[in-house]
């Protein structure tokens, strides 16, 4: 992969997102939704494959789904600009 390059939904975005959600940084979470290119089924899918957000005593998945609904409106927002 050359420097040019975006990686889109890597594990690394994922511990990002959960992290800016844990520090209470919902609009930073959103916007790193939508920059990484995370889509909701995406998102599932880190969460049921990462072992650390199960037991992690600040991280609910209910704030994923929100970020999800959020991130979507803006989405689409845009998109009928």
């Amino acid at each position: 992969m050359t420097k040019t390059t975006k990686e889109y939904r890597t594990q690394e975005q994922f511990d990002e997102i959960a992290g800016s959600l844990i520090n209470g940084n919902f609009y930073q979470a959103v916007n790193q939704v939508i920059e990484y290119g995370f889509y909701a089924q995406d998102l599932r899918a880190f969460v049921d494959n990462t072992e650390w957000c199960s037991g992690h005593k600040y991280f609910d998945t209910e704030d994923f789904y929100q970020v999800i609904e959020t991130a979507t409106q803006k989405r689409t927002e845009k998109e009928c600009l």
